[in-house]
């Protein structure tokens, strides 16, 4: 198709750009644990990063501690009565200055 038969087909033609509106599935309540550190400070003057033995038992340590974490978030997200947007929404607005109660760590 030649140069001039393509601009003759789109003249007159009228793009409009519709930028993306996107909206949000869930508003839910975000869940967050910050659990013991895990002592790592002189390992590697100690050599211990090296030993193979050493680094497994300390992943395997940081890998159930972080189990363990989602396991106790995903516990109380079960029983979090405000953890929609719904009703958190309706305590905020009939308690003035109050946030939706969430659970003790």
């Amino acid at each position: 198709m030649s140069t001039h038969r393509k601009s003759k087909r789109l003249a007159g033609r009228h793009d409009i750009f519709l930028p993306p509106f996107v909206v949000p599935k869930n508003f839910g309540r975000m869940y967050f644990i910050f659990t013991k550190p895990i002592p790592t400070k002189g390992m590697y003057e100690a050599g211990v990063l090296s030993d193979k033995k050493a680094t497994d038992e300390l992943y395997i340590q940081a890998k159930a501690q972080v189990q363990d974490g989602i396991k106790f978030l995903l516990k109380k997200r079960a029983e979090d009565p405000y953890r929609e947007f719904l009703p958190r929404l309706i305590y905020e607005t009939t308690v003035p200055g109050k946030q939706a109660p969430t659970f003790q760590v």
